[in-house]
């Protein structure tokens, strides 16, 4: 993934966001504040691709207008396990703290530390806790009753 900047024919500098993983049309996404994200075949050329950006500049420029309109802010709260739970920035912190009572503590060393402290900790807990062993056991197990398999020995150790 490269980030270049596309100049528009009226002077707007866009910044887009490449990526080649497409396999037949050209996607563009607004990505962050001010970031487009566009999603091109691997045999589209360097040529073909700026003769596309010019000839759909006014899409491109609408898409990137709203770009610049998304939020960097925190939520009012956040939603963890079925449940809103609100959150207080802390200094001293370095990392993102969760308790059931009190909610989340996050860490404040600048403007947008808090933000990707707390999405990457919930990501994290996401792929933890859906993928964890408990979940993947028990997943197997009703698996297991739905198709009416015999189960030899302990969940996941077993012989199907």
């Amino acid at each position: 993934m490269s980030v270049f900047i596309h100049t528009t024919a009226d002077g707007c500098a866009i910044r887009l966001k490449l990526r080649r993983t497409a396999r037949k049309n050209i996607i563009v996404r607004s990505a962050a504040r001010g970031l487009l994200d566009i999603n091109v075949p691997p045999f589209v050329s360097k040529k073909s691709l700026y003769h596309w950006l010019n000839t759909n500049e006014l899409s491109i420029k609408q898409l990137w207008q709203q770009a610049l309109q998304i939020s960097t802010a925190l939520p009012a709260y956040i939603w963890f396990r079925g449940q809103t739970y609100s959150y207080t920035q802390v200094v001293v912190l370095t990392h993102v703290q969760w308790d059931a009572q009190q909610g989340f503590l996050l860490p404040l060393a600048n403007v947008q530390l808090p933000q990707i402290a707390l999405s990457t900790w919930l990501k994290q807990r996401a792929q933890t806790e859906l993928w964890g062993s408990a979940f993947f056991c028990t997943f197997l197990q009703r698996t297991q009753k739905r198709l009416k398999y015999r189960k030899h020995g302990d969940c996941g150790r077993g012989k199907w």
